[in-house]
């Protein structure tokens, strides 16, 4: 009995001590992981090679380092200095960034680079246990990360080792915990994330052609993300329409050709992907030129730069197409929709359809898709037709997106994107001109004459490839990209192309361009301290481009352009302690080319104009402009900066050769043929006062020698002046979060601008006059509110005020010129809201026009003219069915 008790209390003592020794053991060497990797030293590493550099660490630390018989490249070279750091975030920033990893095995830490990329998992939700979609998962100091999809899932694979992951999102707070990835299973990793109004560290591409952070750019910057854009896209169309909410633009002018609508009173630079979308011919012309189911975000730099070259007066407008965020190899994403006026339906149904698959396999990633709508006639709020001039109604659009990645190793990844669009409005309505401010222009059924006229975007053409490398040379990383570009438009018909000595009594422009260009990026990380760290950019930039305005029946409005631009330049940026200084330069050099060409001969029974004859020849420009940039970030709940910016453009030299009458203009190199720089001073204050409010506001002002300012004569045609300009104002937006459920931002931007008629630098003389409301919007207010009913259930409702300008009176013939007519003040509201009926599946629906408004858009009122005289769409609903597979 007794031998009975102690034998199993032996082994029992035995056993426990066992598992003592066992856990006392593993908890040692947890310990000691966490001791070296947590361990922070003080180090510096001057031109080292990562050999030499691990040497240094591992006399600095109790650790020793393991190759795995592969051989460190001599060519990557390190000068930092680190004080008081991690050795996780020193390993980190010197061996990951060069695509080697680590891993911890006791005191040893392996190094290699021939590595299987392993799965990484998880699920980010809110307090309450909602999902969070579109948060951006990183590994630090890596390219490995995904996106979460609408159930808030990530799914990603990455090399072994030891990382620290960060999840990011506006509107949430940032969140950053480290992980160990093991080869043995997936690693799984959750994150609650907590609501807040901060976005300063949303990462943006577009204000100095490198990633950074929001809180490191001292210039106004604006970013729509694929959550706005998945909002507006219900109750709207087309892009300009996304453009809009943003501060600083005009809003939209329901017409199909976005005539009116520019960035700060200037003409702005559209941009794909980086690619530039304008031409010498017209900086601007149009926005709507792709669809908003290709987009991902848009950014939008406002004030002066040169950054991108020719044509940013106003600033960028950068649209960034969508690109593949998960692991997996195959999803699909489809999207049904109808849409119908709710004042009269007849005649009004449209139809969406959108498919978009992506995916990865081994180094390959993938969006392939597209999207089709058509859309019936538009209504007023009295369900009576809308005039069909350039507008929205009886239109197709097409649009088919492609962009590949391929990671090749070692750093370099190359890709390719392609996006093709179209716009068509074919019109079985005739228009019946209204009479200014007593009647609206509508449409009737019955063909235009012989054939019912075609208008719209033929063909939208944009072809990039891409090559990037990181770590090309010393802490130099390069990105280059060569693309193409074919786009053809025809506009609407205008008795101003009449000549009825050949039978016409009005004549449909359009526009071809044809581009190629070579961008040669590199961006140069340098680091003195801690404190004292930044980057330089620097490149070249090539473009030809080919330019003509023909009229569909044959004749030609403006000759073919052959433009071609080089152009070098460099950017820097340095962070010392909370100070951020930017400064920058670009020089730029343009030849156009034109051959001889008789201007378009004008005859509308009354008046004759053109049938000029013009020498061809060169116009050569040259320009160096500048920049310069300072910000202030002690507090989180104030960020002052202060920014000075130039920006280079022709002028829309096209517009000018078309009409002149100067046989000479361009061999003679007079003052209409020159380019416009523009200067722009900016100072700006932003900030958190709490987690859940945040503010920014600007003043700014922008001055230039030469303007491009069109005044209508009394015979309908118009005279260029090249004045001084002068244009003011101020932006300001707010946002705060009032609980989990709700969010409200609002926006007011007021903007102003003279031309010196005089020429003496005096913009206040009885002389001078105001920019026509072209160019000049009146005061505009915004709001949007985001409501969370339930963890499946959204809602959106977003307001548009626009306020009155009334700055010109009638002219001799007793109406108002282009552009001068008085505005009266318009208030439109849009909602938008969308149910999770499944796991995969959404309810969208969209209502454009809430309180459906009577009322004329903008463009409608100021420029005074009979025919462009149309009323804004009644009230209208559309509902959409997603499908994520």
């Amino acid at each position: 009995m007794k031998n009975n008790t102690v034998i199993p209390f032996i082994k029992g003592t035995l056993k426990f001590t066992l598992f003592l020794l066992i856990l006392s053991n593993l908890q040692s060497v947890f310990a000691q992981n966490a001791t070296i990797l947590d361990e922070k030293i003080t180090i510096t590493f001057k031109n080292d090679d990562i050999a030499s550099a691990l040497d240094k660490i591992k006399n600095a630390v109790d650790c020793n380092f393991s190759y795995e018989s592969i051989q460190l490249k001599k060519e990557h070279s390190i000068s930092k200095n680190y004080t008081n750091t991690t050795l996780r975030e020193i390993l980190n920033d010197i061996l990951v960034e060069h695509q080697i990893y680590y891993a911890v095995r006791g005191n040893v830490i392996l190094i290699r680079t021939d590595v299987e990329k392993k799965q990484v998992s998880g699920k980010i939700i809110t307090p309450d246990g909602n999902p969070v979609a579109f948060v951006s998962v990183v590994l630090k100091s890596t390219n490995y990360g995904a996106s979460t999809d609408e159930n808030g899932d990530f799914n990603f694979y990455a090399p072994e080792g030891n990382y620290k992951i960060v999840v990011s999102s506006i509107g949430f707070k940032s969140e950053e915990k480290p992980i160990t990835i093991v080869s043995d299973n997936v690693t799984q990793v959750n994150f609650t994330l907590s609501k807040t109004l901060e976005n300063l560290e949303e990462i943006i591409v577009s204000a100095g052609r490198t990633s950074e952070k929001l809180s490191e750019v001292s210039s106004s910057i604006s970013v729509l993300a694929s959550k706005d854009i998945k909002q507006i896209s219900q109750y709207s169309n087309v892009v300009s329409d996304l453009v809009a909410k943003i501060p600083g633009t005009n809003i939209q002018t329901n017409r199909q050709q976005t005539r009116g609508q520019y960035l700060r009173g200037r003409n702005m630079l559209i941009l794909i992907d980086g690619v530039p979308q304008s031409s010498p011919l017209f900086v601007t012309g149009n926005m709507n030129l792709l669809d908003p189911s290709a987009i991902e975000r848009i950014e939008v730099v406002k004030g002066s730069t040169s950054i991108y070259g020719n044509g940013a007066e106003g600033g960028i407008i950068n649209y960034i197409t969508k690109k593949n965020t998960t692991a997996n190899t195959f999803e699909s994403n489809t999207t049904i929709g109808s849409s119908i006026s709710l004042t009269e339906p007849s005649h009004t149904s449209g139809s969406s359809f959108s498919q978009f698959f992506n995916g990865r396999a081994g180094k390959w990633n993938y969006v392939l898709g597209g999207t089709y709508k058509q859309f019936g006639i538009k209504r007023d709020a009295n369900g009576e037709i809308l005039s069909p001039r350039d507008g929205l109604g009886e239109t197709q659009w097409y649009n088919a997106f492609a962009k590949i990645g391929y990671e090749i190793g070692n750093g370099y990844d190359v890709g390719v994107m392609y996006n093709f669009f179209s716009n068509n409005q074919r019109t079985e309505l005739s228009p019946v001109v209204g009479v200014y401010r007593e009647s609206p222009s509508t449409g009737t059924f019955g063909l235009q004459g012989a054939e019912s006229l075609t208008r719209g975007v033929k063909y939208n053409h944009n072809l990039k490839f891409t090559l990037s490398k990181k770590n090309i040379y010393k802490n130099t990383d390069l990105t280059a990209s060569y693309y193409l570009q074919n786009f053809k438009t025809i506009y609407d018909s205008f008795a101003y192309f009449a000549n009825v000595s050949q039978g016409l009594s009005a004549g449909q422009p359009g526009v071809t361009t044809k581009q190629s260009g070579l961008r040669f990026n590199l961006k140069t990380d340098y680091s003195f301290s801690n404190n004292f760290n930044g980057n330089l950019v620097y490149g070249l930039d090539l473009l030809r481009n080919k330019t003509a305005q023909p009229m569909k029946d044959g004749r030609v409005f403006a000759p073919e352009m052959d433009m071609k631009n080089y152009a070098v330049y460099f950017q820097t940026k340095a962070k010392y302690n909370d100070f951020i200084f930017r400064a920058g330069s670009r020089y730029e050099i343009i030849n156009i080319a034109v051959d001889d060409y008789t201007t378009l001969f004008r005859n509308n029974g009354e008046t004759t104009g053109g049938g000029i004859d013009i020498n061809g020849g060169e116009q050569d420009y040259r320009a160096i402009t500048f920049n310069f940039g300072l910000r202030y970030n002690v507090l989180n709940s104030i960020q002052p900066y202060a920014n000075f910016s130039q920006s280079f453009s022709v002028g829309e030299l096209g517009r000018i050769l078309r009409t002149t009458e100067d046989s000479n203009i361009i061999t003679n190199n007079i003052e209409d043929a020159k380019a416009v720089i523009t200067n722009n001073f900016e100072l700006g204050l932003e900030g958190n006062i709490t987690d859940n409010i945040r503010y920014k506001g600007n003043y700014f002002i922008s001055h230039s020698k030469l303007g491009t300012t069109y005044t209508e004569k009394s015979n309908g045609f118009f005279e260029l002046a090249r004045l001084p300009e002068k244009i003011y104002g101020f932006e300001f937006e707010l946002g705060f979060s009032v609980n989990q459920k709700l969010d409200v931002d609002l926006s007011l931007a007021t903007i102003e601008g003279k031309v010196d008629n005089n020429n003496n630098k005096d913009f206040n003389d009885a002389e001078d006059s105001y920019i026509s409301g072209l160019r000049i919007s009146p005061t505009i207010f915004r709001s949007s509110i985001n409501y969370k009913v339930t963890s499946k259930w959204e809602l959106n409702i977003a307001s548009i005020i626009s306020g009155k300008r009334d700055r010109f009176s009638e002219n001799e013939n007793g109406r108002y010129s282009f552009g001068q007519a008085p505005v009266e003040s318009t208030f439109v509201t849009n909602i938008f809201t969308s149910y999770k009926l499944t796991k995969n599946t959404s309810l969208l629906v969209g209502i454009e026009n809430l309180f459906n408004s009577d009322y004329y858009p903008i463009y409608s009122q100021h420029s005074g003219r009979a025919a462009d005289y149309i009323k804004g769409d009644g009230i209208n609903g559309k509902i959409s069915l997603n499908i994520k597979l």
